[in-house]
């Protein structure tokens, strides 16, 4: 099975990309991979994203992964930029492409506000995908841009 093989058209079907990528085939032990770096996560909570169910994860949590499985935030997040590939892995997680100070700005911002600003911060985070995403839809990108 190779990378034309799997839609990365949603978040999900990117997430579930990045789980083929990095060799992990159910939900559970992909979550499993997850919690020993120090996340609270679910398998079930990894296939609710991935069905759509749930819409996407939150900042932190997209955050952490996009740093533990070596991943641009900005490729799983929009599709925009290179997709991870299995060549990709690095012993160091800050040499991979996509991980900078933004990464971790970003997660200092949410511990450094209340739980009424995070909440904001996540639901502007998730109207912004979500119209990014519908942008992209109504006018795909030419190969002239």
């Amino acid at each position: 099975m190779g990378r034309n093989d799997h839609p990365t058209d949603t978040y999900g079907q990117r997430l579930a990309y990045l789980m083929w990528v990095r060799g992990y085939v159910e939900n559970e032990d992909f979550a499993r991979a997850l919690r020993k770096a120090g996340m609270s996560i679910t398998g079930s909570a990894i296939g609710q994203v991935i069905s759509g169910t749930t819409k996407m994860m939150n900042a932190v949590n997209h955050s952490r992964v996009c740093a533990i499985m070596q991943c641009s935030p900005l490729w799983l997040a929009c599709n925009e930029g290179p997709a991870p590939t299995k060549e990709d892995v690095t012993t160091n997680i800050l040499d991979f492409p996509g991980y900078d100070s933004s990464t971790e700005r970003v997660l200092e911002l949410m511990r450094a506000t209340d739980a009424k600003g995070r909440a904001r911060c996540l639901e502007a985070v998730a109207v912004a995908l979500s119209n990014y995403e519908v942008s992209q839809k109504r006018s795909p990108k030419t190969s002239g841009e």
